[in-house]
């Protein structure tokens, strides 16, 4: 996977037809014939590759036939074209104007769990790992998993799509900058992790986020960015006074049950002591002088 030793596709391909066929000829009695099997190189790389993968992907709705995936120019090639989102950027975008798609900072989680937002690992069949949708204060993300080889492969995969002037839109770069954005800490890390949205074999949430942090240096980012319209809507709704305070009231008053019920009971008494100070009056008023 890493970008200096990608080697075209079409000649890897050629020498593994060639490896195949000598061993058909050479051993045709332990070569499996079910017509359904037809064990190209597209179909063994994937089946690696799928294992390197942070997001799942189902290998068996995969189109080896799509003529984007059986010209792949090389393996990084091939992982970009089959990472696809489910819908375009186009689509994810539409409700906002083109001019307007221009990057801009985002808070991070722990801020969004201030603004009352709240997160949810998304798992649902043929969905990709950049399907991260906000809508009404609550963030779904496809579950990520984190590895000791999931930075090598997205800086490798990232610097490919930097140098590609016909890869566009450029998923990873968006996506890993998206996330940067989302995770400044490593408290940002473990609240990931407490809603199963993110989980990482890293031993130390620290280094799960300076990763993150890193990925995205000296990285150039397009302003047709894929999740501009997320962005957009997560921000609308940190604006809203409404959302803090209710996000507040809860995280000050609500967290405890006991907390919660003498609040209550209090606010309870202190209406019965102001109904019945305004009862006092109105009977003074309006009662005949002695």
């Amino acid at each position: 996977m890493l970008l200096e030793n990608q080697l075209p596709f079409f000649v890897i391909s050629e020498f593994y037809d060639m490896s195949y066929g000598m061993i058909v000829t050479q051993n045709p009695n332990q070569i499996h014939h079910d017509p359904t099997f037809t064990p190209t190189l597209t179909k063994l790389a994937m089946l690696r590759i799928l294992e390197k993968l942070p997001g799942g992907i189902d290998f068996s709705k995969m189109d080896f036939e799509n003529k984007s995936i059986s010209e792949s120019k090389h393996f990084l090639d091939l992982v970009h074209n089959v990472c696809l989102p489910s819908c375009s950027r186009d689509e994810l975008n539409d409700h906002q104007n083109k001019n307007q798609r221009t990057c801009f900072n985002m808070p991070c989680v722990t801020e969004l769990k201030d603004a009352g937002v709240k997160f949810e690992a998304r798992e649902e069949r043929n969905q990709s790992m950049f399907d991260i949708h906000f809508d009404h204060g609550h963030f779904k993300i496809p579950k990520f998993k984190v590895s000791d080889s999931t930075e090598i492969f997205f800086r490798n995969i990232i610097a490919y799509e930097q140098h590609s002037s016909d890869d566009e839109p450029k998923y990873f770069t968006d996506y890993t900058s998206f996330m940067d954005q989302l995770i400044n800490s490593k408290e940002d890390v473990s609240q990931l992790g407490r809603h199963e949205v993110l989980d990482h074999w890293l031993g130390d949430d620290e280094k799960v986020a300076l990763m993150f942090n890193s990925l995205g240096t000296g990285v150039f980012i397009s302003e047709q960015f894929y999740y501009a319209e997320q962005r957009r809507k997560v921000n609308a709704h940190c604006r809203r006074w409404w959302n803090r305070l209710v996000a507040s009231l809860k995280h000050d008053y609500f967290t405890n049950i006991w907390v919660t019920v003498a609040t209550f009971a209090a606010g309870f008494l202190l209406l019965l002591t102001l109904i019945q100070t305004v009862i006092v009056l109105i009977m003074i008023i309006t009662s005949p002088p002695s």
